[in-house]
């Protein structure tokens, strides 16, 4: 049995408009939002937001795009700093925990080694892909404008949506246009994660007003590349593509390695991580209802029954490098 309830949520911030008001239905455990204004009229920075404590999962997203470059060295020291221009107190600890959240999130399905990056090889992986995992519902491919891999996933996967990393597109931005970096890297950011279409015109036009060259920009790259509310699938928060880039900074050492050396550093190295996740997972006893937990436990028990067969192995390889094995 639930008794009839009501919640009316405010902004920490001072004289902040943001607020939300929702009430059960029918005293059951369902709640009706009743009204809603998504609008914060303070800033991001204001001091109120003191009395909050960063969490690893709100830095990590503040930190992530330093990322982007395989070569940059970020140490938790690093990120310490960075924060401390926000007025954010970090220990080490949880600077540490920030700095392994963006590859804890990784899930990767495959990965090759070729003697370099053009339209050729990528056609080939994407069919080798394509071959093993199929076409799925909601799929899309998250990359930077690289034409190579713009031309080979249209035609390998050709009705799949193809999004720009939104990090990506920033960089060139700041690049390109040489004023209003302050005001248009928050503007830019809250537009590419915009959930309506209204907030996202509204911030648009805000970007106009600084620098109308900037909003061509972002036209001409096409809105549906970069923006969650026109995305056609379910991006979520997966809207840069530094998790790939993050691996490639756990791996940077290792790809100077010979080819052996290095094929049985990645699979040590996935073995490894898969094995990490699968023993915190078995320490997660929420609930989540019928539906999404036994979503969980068929996809639990489903690697046990794959097998690999080592005569397609090498089939593939003598096809692909005509390699005769003894």
């Amino acid at each position: 049995m639930y008794l009839f309830c009501s919640y009316w949520l405010i902004c920490v911030g001072e004289n902040c408009t943001w607020n939300i008001k929702a009430t059960s239905i029918n005293d059951s455990a369902m709640f009706k939002v009743r009204n809603f204004d998504s609008q914060h009229t303070c800033s991001l920075m204001d001091n109120t937001f003191t009395q909050c404590k960063p969490t690893a999962m709100v830095v990590g997203s503040m930190v992530i795009p330093k990322y982007s470059d395989p070569k940059t060295i970020y140490t938790p020291k690093d990120i310490q700093f960075d924060m401390s221009e926000h007025d954010v107190n970090l220990t080490y600890m949880k600077a540490w925990r920030v700095k392994k959240r963006p590859y804890n999130t990784i899930l990767p399905l495959a990965y090759a080694v070729v003697d370099s990056e053009n339209e050729a090889l990528w056609k080939w992986f994407f069919e080798q892909f394509k071959l093993t995992y199929g076409e799925r519902p909601n799929m899309c491919v998250l990359s930077d404008q690289n034409e190579s891999i713009l031309k080979a996933t249209s035609i390998v996967y050709p009705s799949m949506p193809h999004y720009s990393c939104m990090w990506h597109i920033w960089t060139n931005i700041r690049a390109k246009f040489k004023k209003g970096h302050l005001k248009l890297s928050e503007l830019y950011f809250a537009t590419a994660r915009s959930y309506t279409l209204d907030e996202f015109n509204e911030r648009m036009s805000k970007i106009e007003e600084i620098d109308p060259r900037v909003k061509a920009y972002l036209y001409d790259i096409g809105y549906h590349r970069w923006s969650r509310v026109h995305a056609t699938v379910n991006r979520t928060w997966t809207m840069i593509s530094n998790i790939a880039e993050s691996l490639n900074a756990v791996t940077k050492y290792a790809r100077e390695l010979p080819i052996v050396e290095l094929l049985e550093y990645m699979s040590t190295l996935l073995e490894r991580r898969t094995k990490e996740k699968l023993l915190k997972a078995k320490g997660i006893f929420t609930h989540l209802g019928y539906k999404f937990n036994k979503e969980l436990d068929d996809n639990r028990t489903l690697p046990h029954k794959l097998r690999v067969r080592s005569d397609y192995l090498l089939d593939q390889i003598h096809k692909q490098h005509n390699i005769d094995f003894l």
